[in-house]
Parts: C-alpha cells; structure tokens; sequence
C-alpha cells in the first residue's frame, strides 16, 4: 500500500513525471554540444544560454493526437493580475551556464497558475500558483556529460484520490541527488507547509544510496531535455538509458525514441520520413528582433518501459528554419514540448517564445 501513494506522489509532483517501448539503440553516442554554433565541445567559461516558453493546457492536444477528459477532476491554466497591474501567466525558463571548471550548471523553473475544479463542489475551486526549481551541476562533453549533483525545489498543489472525489494538497520539498563515480546518494527535505500524506513523510526520513547507477547508459532526469539535443536526430533514432526517479528512490528505465514514417512501394527501397514542421510566430531566436519562424522539428517520444510503460513526454526538436544559412541555427533546441497532466486531467503544452544563445 505504501509503494502505491509513494508512486501516486511520485506521478503528481514531477516536473516531467516518469510515468511504450521502442526500438533500442544503445550504441549511439553523443554527437557534440549543439549549445555551441559549431557543436564544439569547447565552452568558454562564463556563457550562458537562456530559453523561454509560455506553457498553457488542453483538454485535447493535436501534437499528442488525442482528448485526455476526467469527469471529476478538472485542470486548467490562468492568468492573474500582481500589485500594479501586471498580468502574470504560466511559463518555463531553462538557463544553462558555463563554469570556470569546465563544468556546466543548468537551471529550470515552471511556474504554472491554475485553478483545479472537482465535480458537484464547484464553489471550492482551488486557484493556485505552483513554482518548480531545478538545478543540476554537470561535467562536460569528454566525460560523457556526467551528472554531479541535482536539486529539485518544489511547491506545489496536488490532488489525492479521495473516495469517489479528490482532496487538493500543498506539497513543499526539496530533493538532492549527490553522485559520484559509482553512488548516488538520495535526500528529501519536506519544508514548511508541506501537507502529503504520512507514507511521503516517512519516505523522506530515509536517505537512499543507490549503488553502480550508471553501470548501463545514465541521464539526470533534470538534464533529459537538455542532453537530447546532442544527439544526431535521424530516422528511427533512439537511445535508452537509467534515471532516478528522487521520490521513490528506484531507478528507471527510460527510452526517447524519434518518430518516423516508413513508406514502402513495389519494387522501391523503404523511405524514412521523420521531419515536420512547427510554425510559430513573434519568437527571438538568438538575438532580435522577434520574427515568425517556420521550423523544421523531429518529434522525440520519451517513455518509461516495462509491462505498465507509457510515454510521459513529447518534445519536438528544432533542426532548422526556413530561410536558415546556419547549419546549427537552432541549436536542436525543442520548440514545442507537451505531456500529460496528472489524473487524465489533459495536457500542459510548453511553446517557444524566446531563446538566447551561447
């Protein structure tokens, strides 16, 4: 019983929670650092890179080509209004920098408003502004990108089965993962506020230490979105690897795999189609001024595996854009991101709005 609402809180209190399969292809390696212009593996100390996106949520999502509806629970995104008249709204901002080192830190926050709505107690809707910090320290390209240490800041609003209904909780915790070359060793921090059930308190009590986590292909969870641009994006790429899923303490099995088309005709050699397009508009790539962009994406489907594995997140990485004369215009950054909100409640899409490059 107590693995189940560890694994509930788990699933509602990830950024990108570790919620199928695909072909595996555990060879591929790290094709450069796409931060850099010329994919060099050379960062001068003290740069950084910072991306913006809006975040907003659907009912119905045409990039994950489905309708996610719970007759009970409702989630939706909102604008608020701060001292001054500012309108605030949801939103996702990455900042990587350089380190004198040689090794690099990478920040997120998401910030999302929301109003959660619960069937037959309309009057008690719960409006909400939940902030997730990130920050994960790492080595650089000649050691394979290797984590050093990831925190994780939570606050949170999160709803529990309840009966036939839901109750809305606050969660407030810190998690840390400290590696190094054969350990990662697991904290929690339940701060102030926090309101989880009993089961996550006495979960946090226990520090875990899990040995030889990177025996096979490892990736921060933190640093997923992030290390995936460095790849060669083709037809039917894919790469599997470990992650640590802080809450449970488990390591999991992950797999983010590009989606392709494969046509067939009589008497011709199968074709591989695995480019779209995403366009977007009044977006700053690099430096002003903002533009409409036409970008040319690869969809990367990433899902846990197993008997119960399903895909948790759905990013579409940026190859190019129309009319680009740079071959790494875009550095592979994802444009559009999408994943689904806890309890079948729809989906939280992530658009571009601005990014600054190295």
């Amino acid at each position: 019983m107590k693995k189940k609402i560890i694994a509930t809180i788990s699933c509602a209190l990830a950024v990108f929670a570790l919620a199928g399969c695909g072909q595996t292809t555990a060879s591929i390696a790290f094709n450069g650092s796409y931060w850099n212009k010329d994919t060099s593996n050379e960062t001068p100390a003290g740069k950084e890179e910072i991306i913006e996106y809006r975040v907003y949520s659907v009912e119905e999502n045409e990039l994950w080509n489905k309708t996610q509806t719970n007759s009970i629970l409702k989630f939706r995104t909102r604008e608020t209004t701060e001292e001054g008249g500012k309108t605030l709204s949801s939103s996702y901002k990455t900042v990587l920098r350089s380190n004198e080192d040689g090794t690099f830190t990478y920040k997120t926050t998401l910030t999302v408003y929301g109003t959660y709505e619960i069937s037959g107690d309309e009057e008690n809707a719960r409006d909400f502004a939940d902030v997730t910090e990130t920050e994960t320290t790492f080595e650089g390209y000649n050691t394979g990108f290797k984590p050093i240490k990831s925190v994780k800041k939570v606050s949170n609003t999160v709803p529990y089965p309840s009966g036939s209904t839901y109750s809305i909780k606050n969660a407030r915790y810190v998690s840390t993962i400290d590696y190094t070359e054969k350990d990662a060793a697991i904290k929690i921090e339940i701060l102030e506020g926090d309101e989880s059930p009993e089961q996550f308190g006495e979960r946090a009590k226990k520090d875990i230490t899990i040995s030889k986590y990177n025996k096979n292909a490892y990736i921060d969870v933190e640093l997923m979105l992030l290390l995936f641009r460095n790849f060669k994006h083709e037809a039917n790429m894919s790469y599997s690897f470990k992650t640590i899923e802080p809450l449970s303490g488990e390591l999991r099995s992950v797999i983010g795999s590009v989606y392709t088309k494969t046509s067939t005709e009589k008497n011709s050699a199968p074709s591989y189609d695995y480019l779209t397009s995403c366009s977007l508009k009044n977006i700053l790539l690099g430096t002003p001024p903002y533009y409409d962009y036409s970008f040319n994406v690869v969809r990367m489907d990433f899902s846990t595996s197993g008997t119960t594995g399903q895909t948790f997140m759905r990013a579409f990485y940026s190859q190019s854009y129309d009319g680009a004369t740079d071959a790494n215009s875009t550095r592979h950054i994802p444009v559009m991101i999408a994943q689904p909100s806890i309890f079948n409640t729809g989906f939280l899409v992530y658009e571009l709005r601005s990014a600054t490059f190295i």
